[in-house]
């Protein structure tokens, strides 16, 4: 199912199992002996850096709260369109 260009199945899929930290949207740098976590967030084609944290943890909240931000009014339009389930 389609809203506005975005197909919103692809929003709540699973992270791929090749996935160097197993988050959807957050990648491992090391550079100069330094690891930094790096999160982005892809929507309509456009991917937006969210930003780079020495702490997962962080790197988990920026990228829930980017989630909540950029995805929630599409998955939210997708279930007011669903007839409920009785």
């Amino acid at each position: 199912m389609t809203i506005n260009g975005v197909v919103v199945p692809l929003l709540t899929k699973k992270t791929r199992s090749d996935s160097g930290t197993g988050l959807k949207g957050v990648s491992k740098r090391v550079r100069r002996g330094l690891t930094r976590y790096e999160v982005s967030i892809t929507i309509k084609g456009k991917r937006i850096y969210l930003g780079a944290y020495k702490n997962i943890k962080e790197a988990i909240a920026a990228r829930k709260a980017a989630e909540i931000e950029y995805f929630d009014p599409y998955i939210q339009a997708l279930n007011a369109k669903k007839p409920p389930l009785d």
